[in-house]
């Protein structure tokens, strides 16, 4: 059987009164809905959940919506919205729990969340917190949850959920050049060394296979990298390396073996602290047989440097 569906859209509605009750009153309605913008039901939703959400940039955790109601005037082509909200209690952060964990230390999440019980509550710092944990490459989901209603201490109990993602990787890779001949490249890592969102990462790489048929001579690399969040502090991370390097292009041979290790502090969102050092021995043989053997030490290492 043919069917025909005809639609008459009708005139488009603009946006009339906008009021703002209970604890949203004293804010600018024109901040939420501005009148004779076109009244899209998307942008009254998000109007009311942005009420609640600058109620609880004042540390009001229980803030709910009690009202959102749209009335229509036909003969104007009008809407008139009113919005409330209940703000409830200022409370700051209670007890943090974190589950989900299987071989990371739920402390360790706990703590490098920076949630720490008695400071304000701010939605902002919830956000901050999930990004910084998604940061560390260990957990493949994260969500921060408040509790429904206060503790008997006034504070507002929050809970980590988390996932675990896979904590080792491996990958291998290859290239070539007309002058080098081929190279071939190989790494493993492991994010969650020690329980604590430690990483361990090894990789190694051969070079100028084909330049030469004898196997001394080829280009040999590796190296070892190691980084702990948390080492100092929740707002510190350590790092170290080990890297070893056989040279033996045409012009020289060298062995050259390099040490580093520092920490990196987050003063605040845009500020780092860094400082570390690194040593460097090195073995050179020219074409002409001349040996040179250097001990180094990066001074750009060993001062602090401040990035913004």
């Amino acid at each position: 059987m043919p069917v025909e569906i005809t639609v008459t859209p009708g005139p488009v509605f603009t946006l009339g009164d906008v009021v703002l009750k209970g604890d949203a009153i004293g804010r600018r309605p024109d901040e939420y809905l501005k009148p004779g913008a076109r009244a899209d039901s998307t942008l009254i939703i998000k109007a009311g959940e942005k009420v609640v959400e600058d109620l609880k940039e004042e540390g009001r955790p229980l803030a709910k919506l009690t009202e959102r109601s749209v009335v229509a005037d036909h003969a104007t082509n009008t809407v008139d919205v009113t919005i409330a909200a209940e703000g409830g209690p200022v409370a700051p952060v209670g007890a943090v729990t974190v589950s989900g964990t299987k071989t990371v230390d739920p402390t360790f999440v706990a703590d490098y969340s920076r949630l720490n019980g008695g400071k304000p509550y701010s939605p902002e710092a919830l956000r901050k917190a999930s990004d910084r944990l998604r940061q560390l490459g260990v957990f493949s989901s994260i969500t921060i949850k408040q509790a429904n209603e206060l503790a008997p201490d006034g504070t507002i109990p929050m809970t980590i959920e988390v996932s675990e993602g896979k904590h080792r990787y491996f990958g291998a890779g290859a290239q070539y050049s007309t002058t080098d001949g081929f190279g071939i490249q190989g790494y493993w890592g492991h994010r969650n060394l020690f329980g604590r969102a430690e990483s361990l990462r090894l990789e190694g790489s051969v070079s100028r296979i084909g330049e030469t048929t004898d196997v001394g001579n080829l280009d040999y690399s590796a190296g070892l990298l190691f980084a702990k969040p948390g080492a100092f502090g929740p707002a510190s991370t350590f790092n170290a390396s080990l890297k070893a390097q056989l040279l033996d292009p045409d012009a020289y041979n060298a062995t050259i073996f390099t040490a580093a290790a520092g920490a990196t502090f987050e003063l605040s969102d845009t500020d780092t602290i860094s400082a570390g050092g690194e040593l460097a021995w090195a073995d050179v043989e020219d074409a002409f047989r001349n040996e040179r053997v250097s001990d180094r030490i990066d001074p750009d290492r060993i001062c602090p440097r401040y990035p913004r």
